[in-house]
């Protein structure tokens, strides 16, 4: 530019979530101005639209870790934690009789077992994440103790149908061992 005039350009283009194709920046009009004279035909201008794109951007969200505990009758439910965007999807996916059984809603377990669970969470203005957390349930240990006895002989059986529950051992609370 020559020296003291001014550029004056109007551009319209706009995007503001992740699409699948680019915007064009367009230059509608240019100006070149010096002082209150308008030089514009000074200048051959040669106008070169842009392209506008937007990323994604990564989602950072909680991932539950994998839990494994001893059976006590109560429910593991782990769900994605942090701070969920709006337009997000969650998908918990799991394993059942050789079927993989997707749901909204997390995966829970009472009963010993495994389930694996496969996260698909997803966002249009993110990047999706698949990962994997396993819930697992183990047997509780319980000694049962039965009952000895004695006597002299006297022709007729010897039977003692007691038992004792190790109390360091204890039944999930709640539940009891029926005789």
């Amino acid at each position: 530019l020559a020296n003291g005039d001014v550029v004056t350009v109007n551009i319209t283009g706009t995007i503001t979530n992740v699409a699948e194709n680019d915007v064009t920046n367009t230059i509608n009009a240019v100006t070149v101005q010096r002082g209150d004279n308008d030089v514009t035909c000074q200048y051959n201008i040669k106008k070169v639209n842009g392209l506008l794109h937007i990323n994604p951007a990564t989602l950072v969200v909680d991932i539950p870790d994998d839990t494994t505990k001893v059976y006590d009758g109560e429910t593991i439910k782990d769900t994605v934690g942090g701070d969920i965007p709006e337009g997000t999807t969650i998908e918990y996916c799991v394993l059942t009789n050789g079927v993989e059984v997707c749901s909204n809603d997390p995966d829970s377990i009472t009963n010993v077992g495994t389930d694996t669970v496969v996260i698909h969470i997803d966002n249009p203005n993110y990047d999706p994440i698949v990962d994997t957390f396993i819930m697992k349930v183990t047997p509780r240990p319980i000694t049962i103790t039965a009952s000895s006895d004695k006597k002299v002989f006297d022709g007729t059986p010897l039977t003692n149908n007691t038992w004792t529950l190790d109390p360091s051992t204890p039944l999930a609370d709640g539940e009891m061992i029926a005789s």
